[in-house]
């Protein structure tokens, strides 16, 4: 029994893996999550099932409606403001975040990933 249920188990994580290596920026769908280089930079989550666009540091949260996406062969850009996007690859990985919300630009960089389809901040949900 116990063997079954590891073999369950394990199955669930392989198919939830091989949904996050599919599922693209340009799906708008689940949840990304972008870690900055710098850790006084803003964490960015990107929630298409919100549309919403949150800049988040360690005092506040500021969220924004998702603005159009385009893509180029190997590079999509998601506006969030009209002077302010974020340029990855569709798949997730290393971001380019440009903003001009006090006038002189800011570029932030680091690494966003799909999360899925729940809430990163669901109780119920453990990570390992």
């Amino acid at each position: 029994m116990l063997k079954a249920v590891a073999l369950a188990a394990a199955g669930i994580l392989v198919a939830q893996n091989a949904l996050a290596d599919t599922v693209l920026l340009s799906d708008r769908q689940g949840r990304w999550l972008c870690l900055p280089d710098d850790p006084a930079w803003p964490q960015i989550l990107i929630d298409f099932e919100e549309d919403a666009y949150r800049r988040c540091d360690q005092n506040t949260c500021v969220s924004y409606l998702i603005g159009k996406i385009e893509k180029s062969d190997d590079k999509t850009r998601l506006s969030f403001s009209a002077k302010a996007q974020i340029e990855l690859p569709d798949a997730g990985g290393p971001y380019r975040e440009v903003t001009a919300f006090a006038g002189a630009p800011m570029l932030t960089r680091g690494q966003c990933a799909f999360h899925g389809l729940s809430d990163l901040y669901d109780p119920e949900r453990r990570t390992p």
